[in-house]
């Protein structure tokens, strides 16, 4: 049995699996690269009919459609190839994490030079050749670097990395097994992306008062605002007259003559819409009137104060529980609402909708980072219905968001699961009884 899907590289530090054999892509496959037609001739592109595909397609995965056209003429005179469905391709090159990301084409198409395609030959699996170097992404990265980390793949490269087969029936198996796998996570996905659809409408209609729940309406008359209309029995008021805002000045340092302290810092207030007792929250130290001062409550509303980028600002999250010695973090700032006028969750909710939310980005001062002022946070301006009608919106948003929550959850453990089950299936571990009948390919 195979170790590591790391050692798929080097046959002399493996056996294979009892009736598999390690091979080289290159001698089990046909490796081509695209390329670019010239941008100076307009009839190689001008209203062009072939599927042109670019490295960042690959994130894709499987590719039914590229925006990259191209003209047959300029297919031809080109070094770009029209490739047959099903085949194998990885980026050479791109930025990010494009580089060593594998696809598949779903639909016939040419490629840039930076997309080198792997045709199999016959009695190799184009399924299970792609499971097999999707797995081996950070070995393929690693295989081409170069100085500084910005290397890129070629065709001499992936001819000659090893791959560890099985008879081809049991090549289509493991190939099944994960795709149905793949298929569950992409429904998954499919649901969360529905469920934030549905999340965005909700709050487009509750937080504007443009749908109501009954037993709130006091009168069906609108008001104009700089929000657009809202209900007549709705306030509009600023911060200032709503919440006391504190600027925290408490940093990451640790000193010996302070307190040990819990700190709610940047980042889990830009990750999380709730803060709650079981956050990793990071240990620091604080003075007694800091403590005193920026120590965490239930219900207060924190919002990021200052970024590199105008729009992170005013990012807010809610403290929806007693905190134990949680105090407030450098470039934050808690929005303590009055307990009788304003609910937190429901003003952490109105300071994620668009039109509130984007006057933070304006009032923002700085050039190369921005910073809220503590005047400017209080000058800006909220709508909100009575107490109780705010209480029942916000109910209805976090059910809706702990309705994300379960389905992400379970988004990262079918892709754990996957991921797990590729290591076992494509070294060997766990070996898997072809059909009887396997298809053709």
């Amino acid at each position: 049995m195979i170790d590591n899907l790391s050692v798929l590289f080097n046959p002399r530090k493996s056996s294979p699996p009892d009736g598999w054999k390690i091979v080289r892509i290159g001698d089990h496959a046909k490796l081509v690269a695209g390329g670019t037609p010239s941008t100076r001739v307009q009839e190689y592109w001008d209203n062009g009919n072939v599927l042109w595909m670019r490295s960042g397609d690959v994130h894709k995965k499987r590719i039914f459609d590229v925006e990259g056209r191209i003209t047959k003429k300029g297919l031809d005179n080109s070094s770009a190839t029209f490739l047959p469905i099903d085949s194998i391709l990885v980026a050479l090159a791109g930025q990010g994490k494009t580089r060593g990301t594998v696809a598949v084409n779903k639909v016939e198409l040419s490629t840039n030079q930076s997309v080198a395609a792997i045709i199999p030959k016959i009695g190799l699996d184009h399924e299970f050749l792609y499971y097999n170097l999707d797995a081996r992404y950070e070995l393929l990265r690693k295989l081409s670097t170069g100085d500084g980390g910005r290397g890129g793949l070629n065709l001499k490269i992936l001819r000659n990395i090893w791959c560890v087969l099985p008879p081809l029936p049991e090549q289509r198996k493991i190939a099944g097994i994960l795709s149905t796998w793949d298929e569950v996570i992409a429904k998954t996905a499919q649901l969360i992306a529905a469920l934030q659809e549905r999340k965005k409408g909700l709050m487009q209609h509750l937080l504007t008062g443009a749908v109501r729940f009954p037993g709130y309406v006091q009168s069906d008359e609108m008001q104009e605002t700089k929000f657009g209309d809202i209900p007549v029995d709705w306030n509009t008021a600023r911060i200032e007259q709503v919440a006391e805002t504190l600027f925290s000045n408490v940093d990451k340092k640790t000193d010996p003559d302070e307190v040990p302290v819990r700190l709610c810092n940047y980042m889990d207030v830009f990750k999380n819409l709730f803060i709650i007792n079981d956050l990793q929250f990071m240990e620091a130290s604080a003075n007694q009137r800091e403590i005193d001062k920026f120590t965490l409550l239930k219900d207060d509303v924190i919002i990021t104060k200052d970024s590199e980028v105008a729009e992170e600002i005013a990012e807010a999250t809610v403290v929806s529980e007693e905190l134990r010695n949680v105090i407030c973090g450098y470039h934050l700032a808690i929005l303590r609402p009055k307990r009788k006028v304003f609910d937190g969750t429901f003003l952490m909710y109105l300071l994620h909708y668009p039109p509130v939310q984007n006057q933070f980005a304006r009032l923002a001062n700085g050039i190369t980072r921005f910073g809220l002022t503590i005047d400017s946070v209080n000058h800006a301006l909220v709508v909100f219905p009575s107490l109780p009608e705010q209480k029942k919106i916000a109910s209805v948003l976090k059910s809706c968001d702990k309705e994300m929550t379960l389905f992400q959850l379970k988004l990262g453990m079918f892709q754990q699961q996957k991921k797990d089950l590729m290591q076992r299936l494509l070294t060997g571990e766990i070996r898997v009884k072809p059909e009887r009948f396997p298809s053709k390919s």
